[in-house]
């Protein structure tokens, strides 16, 4: 459980994340973001700079390019959620002015691993996503064929909200 920030430290943090928007240019708050790195993520840097919000807002607009189980809530609205028609895993009905946690826990994460790994850097890129076994005795390193566009923890984070496709489907055009 996060512990209770004082209302100067939350007006600071507020301050700091005042062009975060939930709902029209992300899925989190400043304080949800972080509450998720100082409680969450106990090696987070102390020191918040320009870019934890620009990370915020990355990760927001990354996820919000998936294909997303129901609709969204207002035709008008910038962002994928929140929606109407969507359920959850046990087949719940998902409010229609909410962002799931599993929504908001893939949008933190993702702005921390972009906060901390640098994915311009093709060979950094390739042992973050691609790498599926190293061996330090006689130096063995193994890669996927095709390297994931997100880490998979993320992608975990975000399955139960995507729509299924199979890879022998296509979409019909009316």
């Amino acid at each position: 459980m996060a512990e209770q920030i004082s209302e100067s430290e939350e007006q600071r943090i507020l301050d700091y994340f005042r062009e975060l928007e939930t709902g029209v240019n992300s899925f989190v708050t400043g304080i949800e973001f972080h509450n998720f790195c100082f409680y969450e993520r106990l090696n987070a840097p102390r020191d918040m700079n320009g870019s934890w919000q620009r990370a915020v807002l990355l990760a927001t607009k990354i996820i919000d390019q998936f294909n997303f189980i129901g609709t969204v809530a207002d035709v008008n609205q910038p962002l994928q959620w929140p929606r109407i028609n969507a359920v959850n895993r046990n087949g719940q009905p998902i409010a229609s002015n909410v962002i799931p946690g599993g929504i908001k826990d893939a949008t933190c994460e993702l702005a921390y691993f972009l906060l901390t790994h640098d994915i311009t850097d093709p060979l950094q890129a390739r042992y973050v996503f691609d790498l599926t076994s190293e061996r330090i005795g006689e130096s063995q390193t193994s890669f996927k064929a095709h390297g994931g566009k997100l880490p998979e923890f993320v992608l975990t984070l975000l399955k139960p909200y995507l729509v299924e496709q199979s890879r022998h489907s296509c979409r019909l055009i009316p």
